[in-house]
């Protein structure tokens, strides 16, 4: 090789490195627009877009699931934010562990959580009373309201009917 062969490759080489640190930078800004920074779930952006993707199971029913921690107000008042975030931080690592990467799964907002998931139903209930079983037993008891409704295609009608089931839960519970 000739200085010329040698300097193209020097430049070659420093324009491949270029391309791989900026596609690297892209998708750490991706990850970053996308995703929740304390849970790491999806942020409801990328949610609510993903939604609009949502592909069906051929023999399975699609469900909406949203989540809502019991009591946040009154720790986060009573011991500070921190420990609020140190509360719902377990609640989001079982959801992750259960449910994510097959089901669309985000942190939508402060202790809001909502999955989208295939059926059956009784499988996805059974998997949330073993999620609340498994978060009892953390120093900061977490407890938490669900409600489930059938995704088919329509975000804000199925949101609606799963939000004010899990609000019915939350009121029957401060019941007793």
């Amino acid at each position: 090789f000739g200085d010329y062969d040698i300097s193209l490759a020097n430049i070659l080489t420093s324009e491949a490195a270029n391309a791989i640190s900026l596609y690297q930078k892209s998708k750490v800004i991706e990850n970053l627009a996308n995703c929740d920074g304390l849970t790491e779930l999806y942020n409801r952006k990328k949610f609510d877009a993903a939604a609009q993707q949502w592909r069906h199971a051929p023999q399975l029913a699609s469900y909406i699931v949203i989540i809502d921690m019991d009591n946040l107000k009154p720790l986060n008042d009573q011991c500070g934010h921190l420990t609020g975030d140190y509360a719902w931080k377990p609640l989001a690592k079982s959801l992750k562990s259960i449910w994510h990467p097959q089901f669309l799964v985000a942190r939508y907002g402060g202790d809001e959580f909502v999955a989208l998931c295939h059926g059956p139903i009784e499988v996805l209930t059974q998997q949330i009373i073993q999620m609340q079983d498994a978060l009892i037993q953390f120093t900061l008891a977490i407890h938490f309201s669900y409600g489930i409704a059938r995704y088919e295609q329509d975000l804000e009608n199925a949101f609606k009917q799963a939000d004010n089931k899990m609000y019915s839960q939350k009121k029957l519970k401060k019941q007793y």
